[in-house]
């Protein structure tokens, strides 16, 4: 049904919605049709559309289809000065709202004319060669679908998201063939062959949330072959003052309940098994688990039982499955969480996740892999075994080069790819490494030569895609029953100047990182009532010769070693303050240097004063005792004290 609009644009029915459109005809033989929804994005689109008509493809090759879903901002007003600076802009203007992007771009599908078709967000940018790149690659392939990079764009910083999706080159694959393909559910940095979308009937559903997954699982599924690329297409908009994204303003509930539908959805569907598997994965482990109860807002939430009922849902429809779909989950914590759901032992579950989000685990290293324990108060499994870990062992000098040794442990240690050296400004790049026995040799040059003054983080990356921290402290090698609590810092470069830093001294060598149960203090320092040190929380002056009794060695939140005292204070445990002094070091006699007094007791009493002592003095020591300070005395063979200080005696 078309009727002539009294504002001389046309009003069209357009599956079923009533809508105002600026053409009475679309676009011909043009290349891509790039689909654009938009709802009150007044703050971005001008940069979105901007990003549109400045394609290096060409607008002669590009049909534009903005659908506008009755905004009531300001956004029709930039889009028709858009509509004046390039007519062949279509511009179709809802007159109801749907509250979804599912609706306005089903109907740019619709009146779509392109051979390709590309979905992207009003508040959302495209790289200046998205378009032709990725159409290069589907003329070139015949292919259906094709993927490229995206990157994140936050007030904070700029990284690469689902890295899965683009890190590398791949053509004419399968798209089981595919990692994580189902992982791919999104518009973003995507091109379609359109007879892929209409001759299947592909559709949005009307929903706040998910819509996209929905759609692109069916675009996955009668895709015949797929292509990813590494170039950067695409920059999704996370800026805090984007407030208008419906990703903000739906609450977990709505999202997971979305979510089941789109499950609901899969479970008809007559899709094989080498399919619905992976697909499965994806909105169980990832959606339902992983993002729904792995976190501290589940933990903090006073609705947990909303979590548990809505999961529950999620087991009913799994029930008639021929396999149980947590055999193929990808991380063992998946699979605890989803058998304690199972199971309904909700308690012991909420004391899982919480152990799951602490930074530092109780671990042991055997065989060459890395064991994390669960506490066992929780009563579940005993451990879990980490697929990879890595620890930075050491610098040294080799022909006048410095090396990083790290060591990797675990059953991923053989499908490590490579190191990479990440920047949120600049970006990220590779560093050539030699790989021998479960070690990594870096050559740190390598790395001097891209650091500059920003900060720098090292990640090891491994079966193509996936990233790890390397750990400054390594646990020790122990068994089953003496456990090592593992401090997982990062070992990464702050500035140009922390590369000197490793030159100078590497990290563990700088400080006492075994425990030493008594130091002798070689340069002065302060002593501390606190862990974090403060010039206010200082308690007295250390001098060189002091001896101190050592507790036990902490560590601050920066992952700092510090010195605890037997009397609960602490001191810094940097080496060339202190050293150990070992039983074997004790001496068994002693020579006065500076006059005093023997002591009856420990704690030396004025009144129990026995003794003066002159310079030249010898005493034989049976024994090196504390007072209720932590200060270390001689005990003398006649059943005495002397004070141990340095400045006293040797």
């Amino acid at each position: 049904m078309i009727n002539k609009h009294k504002g001389g644009h046309l009003i069209k029915l357009i599956k079923g919605i009533e809508c105002t459109v600026n053409h009475s005809t679309t676009s011909e033989d043009k290349l891509v049709s790039i689909i654009i929804p938009v709802y009150n994005k007044m703050s971005f689109l001008k940069k979105s559309l901007e990003s549109v008509v400045n394609q290096t493809l060409g607008m002669d090759k590009i049909e534009v289809i903005i659908v506008d879903d009755l905004s009531t901002d300001d956004s029709k007003i930039i889009i028709n000065n858009f509509v004046e600076r390039y007519p062949e802009i279509i511009f179709v203007e809802m007159q109801k709202n749907t509250g979804s992007p599912a609706t306005p771009r089903n109907i740019g599908t619709e009146i779509s004319t392109g051979r390709y078709i590309a979905y992207m967000d009003a508040d959302d940018w495209l790289a200046p060669k998205a378009m032709e790149l990725l159409v290069t690659v589907l003329e070139e392939t015949g292919d259906d679908y094709v993927v490229g990079k995206t990157i994140e764009v936050s007030n904070k910083k700029q990284s690469v998201i689902a890295n899965f999706e683009s890190y590398c080159d791949r053509r004419s694959l399968n798209p089981s063939d595919v990692p994580k393909v189902f992982q791919h559910l999104g518009p973003r940095s995507k091109l379609v062959r359109a007879s892929v979308i209409k001759e299947n009937h592909i559709e949005f559903p009307n929903m706040k949330y998910a819509e996209d997954k929905q759609f692109f699982l069916d675009v996955v599924l009668n895709s015949k072959k797929m292509s990813t690329i590494t170039d950067v297409t695409y920059y999704l908009n996370r800026m805090d003052d984007n407030d208008a994204s419906l990703i903000k303003q739906t609450s977990i509930f709505e999202k997971t309940a979305t979510n089941i539908e789109v499950l609901k959805y899969v479970l008809k569907k007559n899709i094989s098994t080498e399919l619905q598997k992976p697909l499965l994965v994806r909105l169980v482990e990832e959606d339902s688990i992983i993002r729904f109860f792995m976190n501290q807002r589940f933990l903090q939430s006073e609705k947990r039982e909303e979590f548990f009922k809505m999961y529950k849902q999620v087991l009913v429809l799994l029930h008639d499955l021929s396999y149980d779909i947590s055999d193929y989950f990808e991380s063992e914590e998946s699979k605890i969480a989803h058998r304690l759901l199972k199971d309904e032992s909700y308690e012991k579950l909420v004391s899982f996740i919480d152990w799951t989000l602490q930074i530092n685990k109780n671990s042991y290293i055997k065989d060459n892999n890395v064991y994390e324990i669960i506490d066992a108060e929780i009563g579940i499994a005993k451990e879990i075994k980490v697929p990879l870990r890595a620890y930075y062992e050491e610098s040294y000098i080799e022909n006048d080069n410095l090396y990083m040794l790290i060591s990797v442990y675990g059953e991923k240690a053989q499908q490590i790819n490579s190191i990479e050296l990440q920047n949120e400004e600049k970006g990220n790049s590779n560093i050539s490494i030699v790989i021998s026995n479960n070690k990594i040799k870096i050559n740190v040059s390598e790395i001097e030569k891209k650091v500059d003054q920003s900060e720098y983080t090292l990640r090891i990356i491994y079966d193509g895609f996936k990233r790890i921290a390397i750990n400054a402290l390594k646990p020790k090698v122990v068994n089953e029953i003496n456990v090592t609590k593992s401090q997982n810092i990062s070992f990464d470069f702050r500035t140009k100047e922390s590369i000197f830093e490793l030159k100078r001294i590497a990290f563990l060598k700088a400080y006492h990182t075994e425990n030493v149960q008594l130091v002798k203090i070689i340069k002065p320092c302060f002593i501390y009532k606190e862990m974090i040190f403060e010039k206010n929380d200082r308690l007295s002056m250390l001098h060189a010769g002091d001896l101190i009794a050592i507790a036990d060695i902490c560590f601050t939140n920066r992952g700092i070693p510090r010195l605890k005292t037997q009397d609960g204070n602490f001191l810094t445990a940097i080496k060339t303050h202190s050293k150990p002094v070992m039983d074997n070091e004790l001496p068994h006699k002693i020579t006065v240097k500076k006059e005093c007094f023997l002591y009856e007791n420990v704690n030396f009493v004025k009144e129990e004063r026995r003794d003066f002592q002159k310079i030249g003095s010898q005493l034989e020591v049976i024994a090196l005792i504390k007072d209720k300070t932590g200060r270390t005395r001689y005990k003398t063979k006649n059943g005495l004290f002397i004070t141990a200080h340095f400045d006293f005696v040797e």
